[in-house]
């Protein structure tokens, strides 16, 4: 250990870390100043458009410093560009103190964002490069504290004071900070790099102590400078290492996931948040005490980041947040309703729910993880366009946040927020390495030998499968009524809408599987994940029904691709051992994907829901493009090396990669010398008629009208909660499904399940035909449609819906993958199509009751096809597989 002094290094942190405190001071200014700007006293007023742009123009500045304040920096060193910085703070500064229009403000504002995106670059590579290595964590804890102390301390300042005092004394607080800065010591690291090395041993003895023996970190800062030297890459070299351009899409996404949760809109307008809540106090003081107690959360976070790990904190965040977002939403739902009267400070406990999450996770770890997970030349090569990434989107969280707010109800842009917590949630589960305790090195490996992960990303396309088919049973009820809707169609109209999704889905089946043998399997994901956005979009701004249709094929685009290729590739990447479990995860996501949809529509208008499910696609194609590709395509391209990277990391170092020769060894055939082969023509025949099976055992149909049939049946309580219900435990019996698939096989679980279904549905069909019957007989079996639905949708997650796509990414050989399977897909989603079509029809023609009957014969048909003509698959590889179909 080095015998250094603490206190000159303690003293020099805490004044250069008072750029963050400018900073803090920059983010939270728009909260106590955008009401003044609106208050007719002022000495001018703006529009309330212009406010929003000008809290948004600090985050554009910022976006642009991010890529110039390391060539400043590495020009002229760190204190001549602080000054440099300095200067379009302080003029940013004076023309909000000089300010007589909107243009001013809006222009000061920038000004400020691009030097405090400067002060955070130099701020943060000042401290690290000044401290000893056993305090450096301990000080750079600084830049986030002061931070908050900067946005406390403008809040309470914009308390006492009016705007202009407040403008004046910032400007001051910006002038002598430049004063100060030239009095600090240019980092010895820096000096070094230039051949400054009697300075750099001058500013040791200032910062460690006069007695302070400078030889032996000296050394240390020179080989490290060697290292960097040696190391050295571009940014086209850099993103090319696989560790690299992993870390570089995590905090992308984190940075995404920070910004969407909406801290900086909370922060930029929080005044305006509490009094639109009609709080009964200042909500100025309310302002700063919020302030004060994100200060209090940040500092105590220091404590537990080293103490409990850095992913579980992340998550915990989040959960964390999603609380408090969901508690204003439902505030403000119920306020724009009905009366809140006495539960005004219910937004002051949510908002302080929210701050205390995002600052002793989101809010801290997320900068923690930027220095840990990028070795020392990506940092700086590529984490500032990634910094330059988040200031991109605070600036259009920033703008858009009032303009959203007024469109859609404060209320649900909140849901949105919780929404994008929610997601982060679930991605931090699934990829984040935890990198506590680890040194750079172990983290590196993490993120190149990370495998744990894929196969359960890869099946969230099926989430968006879900959401899909159910976005139907909670939209039609409310476009047949009028509800949120310009216009209304007829029922059999909406069965269009409905079943069209399918037809599309027919249609990208075919072309997918061409696509995926030309290009792979992660670039088709990607390609097929722009229509199911442009779709949602549609769906958001109909004005009729052809744009309902047309918004709907173009979904139904995207899920013929995601229902082909996702179990294709699922079955090619798993193990013999674990392929059940994980093409078992497929229904258990899309089972969610239901449930999700149900969730979001019972708290939101449906025009939210469909901005919510534009933005899912985005995600599911930036994780999945991150995935390897299946060994087995890279083989059939010949492109062994590739295969052997994907299986090691699929699978482990250890792992023998064995399908080589197995693979050359087969010869492409075509369509007509494929269909002639036994097992292969056996394997099309029973997937052909599980699909039929699936369809007309009534699986869609419900899914797409549980809410009608809830209607029609006229139980006791919310149709909309029932089908919540109903969704749920069919979430919970999918996913036990997972697990029991493993032990007791395919064949035994689909015929037991299938068995559920068939007494389900008879129940069905007599409830509904005494209905039809009889009026009264209905009074005393009410609960009877929920009962049934429960356990048929339970039994339908549990048997039917897992086993049959199972059985498509088991029974195929790769040949047939690529040619035979996709018509598997295509019978599947017609059916689908004309299911979704005339099941409103030929309930007004024959009544519920006859339909339940006829799908129950058909699942009753399916049991005993089952049991004479399908192998059992469990545990077998696609050779074995092959041999029982061929018996």
């Amino acid at each position: 250990m080095y015998n250094f002094k603490i206190f000159p290094q303690a003293i020099i942190a805490i004044i250069a870390s008072f750029g963050s405190f400018i900073f803090g001071i920059a983010l939270g200014w728009s909260a106590p100043a955008g009401p003044k700007l609106l208050d007719e006293d002022n000495s001018f007023t703006i529009p309330k458009s212009d406010i929003a742009f000008a809290a948004s123009m600090i985050s554009l500045g910022g976006f642009l410093a991010s890529f110039t304040s390391g060539l400043i920096r590495n020009r002229f060193g760190t204190i001549k560009s602080i000054v440099i910085f300095s200067i379009p703070s302080t003029i940013g500064w004076l023309l909000l103190v000089f300010s007589q229009n909107s243009w001013m403000v809006i222009m000061g504002r920038f000004f400020i964002g691009f030097a405090t995106g400067g002060y955070s670059f130099n701020c943060l590579t000042y401290i690290g490069e000044i401290s000893s290595k056993q305090i450096r964590g301990i000080l750079l804890t600084f830049y986030e504290i002061n931070v908050k102390v900067g946005v406390l301390f403008v809040y309470i300042l914009g308390t006492v004071t009016s705007l202009l005092v407040m403008n004046i004394i910032i400007t001051a607080i910006v002038i002598l900070y430049a004063f100060a800065f030239v009095a600090l010591p240019e980092t010895p690291m820096y000096l070094m790099i230039k051949g400054k090395t009697e300075e750099a041993k001058k500013s040791l003895k200032i910062l460690r102590g006069n007695n302070y023996n400078c030889d032996a970190e000296m050394t240390e800062i020179q080989e490290e400078i060697n290292e960097i030297e040696a190391t050295k890459l571009s940014f086209a070299q850099e993103i090319k290492k696989k560790a690299t351009r992993k870390a570089f899409i995590m905090v992308v996404i984190m940075f995404f996931f920070f910004q969407m949760s909406g801290i900086n809109a909370v922060l930029f307008y929080m005044t305006t948040i509490l009094i639109e809540s009609g709080i009964t106090f200042d909500p100025f003081i309310a302002t700063a005490i919020l302030g004060l107690i994100q200060l209090i959360a940040i500092i105590s976070s220091t404590f537990f980041v080293d103490h409990y790990g850095r992913k579980i904190l992340m998550i915990l965040s989040n959960i964390t947040m999603i609380f408090g977002l969901v508690g204003m939403g439902v505030y403000f739902h119920i306020k724009n309703t009905s009366s809140v009267s006495g539960f005004e400070f219910l937004t002051l406990v949510f908002l302080c729910i929210f701050l205390i999450g995002f600052s002793f996770g989101v809010g801290s770890v997320t900068f923690v993880l930027v220095g840990e997970l990028f070795s020392l030349n990506a940092k700086k090569v590529v984490s500032s366009l990634a910094q330059g990434f988040s200031f991109l989107m605070s600036f259009v969280v920033a703008t858009f946040f009032p303009s959203v707010a007024d469109a859609i109800g404060i209320q649900y842009t909140f849901y949105i927020f919780a929404t994008f917590c929610f997601m982060a949630t679930i991605y931090l589960i699934i990829f984040l390495p935890e990198t506590k305790g680890k040194s750079l090195y172990e983290i590196q490996q993490l993120l190149t030998n990370e495998n744990k992960s894929i196969k359960i990303s890869a099946n969230i396309g099926f989430l968006l499968f879900g959401v899909s088919l159910a976005w139907s049973s909670v939209v039609g009820p409310q476009i047949v009524q009028n509800n949120d809707f310009k216009f209304w169609i007829q029922k059999k109209e909406f069965g269009i809408v409905v079943g069209i999704m399918s037809f599309g889905a027919a249609f990208s089946a075919v072309i997918s599987g061409i696509i995926r043998h030309n290009i792979g399997t992660r670039k088709t994901i990607l390609i097929f994940s722009i229509p199911s956005t442009l779709g949602y979009i549609f769906l958001t701004i109909s004005w009729n029904l052809y744009t309902l249709i047309l918004g709907r094929f173009l979904i139904g685009i995207s899920i013929g691709c995601y229902s082909f290729l996702v179990p294709i590739y699922v079955g090619e990447i798993s193990s013999n051992k674990n392929r059940g479990l994980m093409l078992g995860l497929l229904h258990i996501l899309l089972n969610f994907g239901i449930l999700f949809i149900y969730t979001l529509g019972y708290f939101t208008s449906v025009k939210t829901l469909n901005i919510v499910c534009a933005s899912i696609p985005l995600f599911y194609a930036t994780t999945f493009y991150a995935l390897p590709e299946s060994p087995i395509y890279l083989q059939s391209k010949c492109k062994h090396d590739l295969t052997e990277n994907a299986s090691i990391l699929l699978r482990g170092d250890s792992y023998e990669n064995k399908s080589t020769k197995q693979i050359l060894k087969v010869e492409k055939q075509s369509f007509r010398d494929l269909v002639k082969i036994k097992s292969i023509r056996k394997a099309l025949i029973i997937i052909i008629f599980q699909f039929f099976c699936f369809q007309l055992a009534g699986g869609n149909a419900v899914v797409f009208y549980s809410l009608q049939i809830f209607i029609d049946a006229q139980i006791q309580i919310e149709p909309i909660f029932a089908a919540l219900i109903t969704s749920s435990l069919q979430f919970i019996g999918s996913f036990f499904a997972a697990f029991y698939i493993r032990k007791y096989g395919r064949k035994t679980m689909l015929c037991i399940f299938n068995t559920f279904l068939v007494l389900s549905l008879i129940a069905l069909g007599f409830y509904f035909l005494m209905k039809e019957r009889s009026s009264s007989f209905i009074q005393d079996f009410r609960w009877l449609p929920l009962i049934s639905l429960c356990i048929y949708l339970i039994a339908f997650g549990l048997g039917m819906a897992p086993i049959t796509y199972i059985w498509f990414g088991e029974l195929f050989t790769l040949d047939a993958k690529k040619t035979i399977a996709p018509l598997g897909q295509v019978v599947n989603h017609m059916l689908t199509f004309i299911v979704g079509l005339l099941f409103p029809i030929l309930t007004e023609a024959i009544g519920l009751s006859f339909l339940f009957f006829i799908f129950a014969t058909i699942t009753t048909i399916d049991i005993i096809f089952v049991i004479v003509f399908v192998p059992e698959t469990f545990g077998k590889s696609v050779d074995e597989i092959q041999k029982l179909l061929a018996q």
